[in-house]
């Protein structure tokens, strides 16, 4: 198992290294997305969007190297590709939870092409790139609950924040200078709290 996410208690979202799965009655049974979505592709994150519940994100690495930002819109039974990378699988995948139509997910450096974060400020329909020419992995993305400017990115070797939804990034926390921070999460009580 890659990721875990719910929506609102349910559904339960699974992704597994063949497939998505998903549970409705509290993980007591499960069903896998459509037979052929995985066709032997990594699945590494999912993300549920918060405002519509038939809306589901994905993130997918090829054994070849390339990635995937896949869209279901009925609730995870079928999927198509919304966004492909020519290298670089996709890492992690976040939906802000008060404005949905901001999807971001992140790519690894691989081969020719440099890792990045990827988003959508309108649900899918286009997709912007920033590049990171200086770190190899960009392992986690989060939005601070309360506010979509503020989002946190662990690289291979530091903190990056955002203050703009992620049109640009600069360090932050020089005392985890030189650590690999592989997941970030905030406090949804004290969102100050990470």
């Amino acid at each position: 198992i890659n990721d875990v996410a719910v929506y609102n208690g349910s559904p339960i979202w699974v992704a597994t290294s063949r497939e998505i799965f998903f549970s409705t009655d509290g993980g007591v049974q499960w069903m896998p997305a459509e037979s052929d979505f995985m066709n032997s592709p990594h699945a590494e994150v999912i993300a549920p969007d918060q405002e519509i519940p038939d809306i589901v994100w994905a993130g997918r690495q090829h054994v070849s190297g390339e990635g995937d930002i896949l869209l279901s819109t009925d609730g995870g039974l079928h999927w198509t590709t919304d966004y492909s990378t020519a290298s670089g699988g996709i890492q992690d995948i976040i939906v802000d939870a008060s404005d949905s139509r901001y999807v971001y997910a992140t790519s690894e450096w691989n081969g020719p092409e440099l890792a990045r974060v990827i988003r959508t400020t309108d649900r899918g329909v286009s997709w912007s790139e920033t590049l990171f020419p200086d770190v190899e992995h960009l392992d986690a993305i989060a939005i601070q609950p309360g506010t979509s400017n503020r989002l946190l990115l662990a690289t291979t070797d530091d903190l990056r924040e955002s203050t703009d939804r992620g049109e640009s990034f600069h360090p932050i926390a020089p005392e985890l200078d030189g650590l690999r921070i592989q997941d970030i999460v905030f406090s949804a009580e004290a969102p100050n709290l990470v």
